[in-house]
């Protein structure tokens, strides 16, 4: 809105001094300037604008002479070929197909620089001329109007400031009134259709710049303050170079252009590039599947351990479920019971008084198991020892789950000796054998079990 409006002031403000509608034909037509370039002075400027109104095909020239042929006038299309007949084109214009092209004429002297850059073409002998020439048939609107010295030909776009009748223009915009967008090459990742970019050359940590690039494009490479005309592309390589001489001839260009006019100018190379199709960076493709394979294999890692992690975690739920079964098992299968109340349940003589693992003697309120091989410990000192031995401490019998599962089944029998009671030797030897820490061997007990120690033994009598 607020453009609009400092459009309208400026239309107000400024005195037109032609403005002409017209149909034009396919070729060129010459309109004589001289009395407007005569008549103006070092206080003012010229605006020369080209409408179309409908189609975007024809190109304004502004020349010294007047420039009727047409093949004289083809070449103006080409870099740097308007020297040769001091014309000046609004070549961007016509290169981004904009509905108007503006140039500037004024009485005073400035570099070639500088009249390039701002679109600016000094009056020589009061001679000047509009060329205008068209592909197609086509209407146009020619207008001329006179400007302030120190007026800027058009509002500054994107936050362009107007300097003594100069738009100043931030980094990444372009031409005349910082209305062209470019792109910094250096965050692009591919190319693809007609692209404008920028290299700045005071960021640049190289002497020279190359970028290779997976396949051809069409390009060209330009030092903006040399030329502000974006040009066709004219060259065709994978590779983008630009050289350390290069680099620094753009950067004394751009300080002759800062030094003339005092404005703020940035040393940068212009990039053009047309391209069909797809375009990326080599080195960037490269970096891609580097990058792909590294995020494959720290997710492959990863994946593993995060699966070894779950079995771990499943594991010790298993485990913990299991210590639970086991305890619910072992407590059905031998109940921590006193010692009273197992003590009176067994024969006098089976009764043990001393547990066989820690040898320490029994309490009436110590806590006790009792094994199916009727053999008595402590509740801690069994629950420890069956933690890496699955056999009674005494008499090796067999304390797995199953064995002691399926003897629960059967009652063992009660052998007597001749004395009424059962010997401790013989109902120990009705169990399985089994293999463990203690010094059994054969099933009977060994003479080092505390049981064994407390049994009186008597001694054979001599036959003699």
């Amino acid at each position: 809105m607020i453009s609009i409006i400092l459009t309208l002031i400026q239309t107000s403000v400024a005195d037109i001094l032609y403005q002409n509608s017209f149909n034009s034909t396919i070729g060129i037509q010459s309109i004589p300037l001289n009395q407007y370039c005569s008549s103006l002075s070092q206080e003012n400027k010229l605006r020369v604008m080209l409408t179309q109104q409908s189609n975007n095909h024809s190109l304004l020239a502004i020349c010294q002479t007047n420039l009727i042929d047409f093949e004289k006038f083809q070449t103006l299309f080409q870099q740097d070929n308007y020297h040769d007949y001091n014309c000046l084109v609004d070549y961007n214009a016509y290169i981004l197909e904009n509905q108007t092209q503006q140039i500037v004429l004024s009485q005073q002297k400035m570099p070639t620089l500088v009249s390039q850059y701002h679109n600016i073409f000094s009056i020589e002998n009061n001679s000047c001329f509009a060329i205008i020439y068209s592909k197609l048939n086509s209407i146009l609107i020619l207008t001329i109007e006179r400007i302030g010295i120190d007026d800027c030909v058009v509002n500054c776009k994107n936050q362009g400031i107007c300097i003594k009748g100069f738009c100043q223009c931030t980094l990444g915009y372009l031409g005349f009134d910082c209305n062209i967008v470019s792109s910094n090459i250096h965050q692009n990742s591919y190319f693809h259709g007609l692209q404008i970019f920028y290299l700045d050359l005071i960021t640049l940590q190289t002497n020279d710049y190359k970028l290779i690039l997976n396949s051809e494009l069409q390009y060209t490479i330009i030092c903006y303050a040399n030329s502000s005309h974006l040009l066709f592309t004219s060259n065709q390589n994978s590779i983008i170079y630009i050289t350390e001489e290069s680099i620094i001839q753009c950067k004394e260009a751009t300080e002759r252009l800062r030094i003339f006019t005092q404005l703020r100018y940035y040393s940068q190379f212009v990039i053009i590039t047309n391209t069909t199709s797809v375009v990326k960076l080599a080195e960037l493709e490269e970096q891609y599947y580097s990058i792909i394979l590294v995020v494959s294999v720290l997710a492959s890692i990863l994946g593993v351990i995060l699966l070894i992690m779950t079995l771990i975690y499943l594991l010790k739920i298993y485990k913990a479920k299991q210590a639970i079964k086991n305890k619910q098992q072992f407590e059905n299968l031998m109940p921590a019971q006193q010692f009273m109340l197992v003590s009176d349940r067994v024969p006098e003589i089976k009764v043990e008084t001393t547990c066989s693992i820690c040898l320490e003697s029994f309490k009436s309120s110590s806590l006790v198991r009792m094994t199916y091989c009727e053999h008595i410990f402590h509740s801690t000192c069994l629950e420890k020892w069956m933690k890496n031995n699955k056999a009674c401490p005494l008499c090796r019998a067999g304390l797995d789950t199953q064995t002691i599962q399926s003897k629960k089944k059967i009652e063992p029998q009660n052998f007597k000796g001749k004395n009424g009671h059962g010997s401790i030797l013989q109902q120990l030897s009705f169990f399985p054998k089994h293999d463990g820490t203690l010094h059994s061997i054969d099933g009977s007990l060994s003479y080092h079990s505390p049981v064994i120690k407390s049994l009186p033994i008597n001694q054979p009598k001599n036959l003699n």
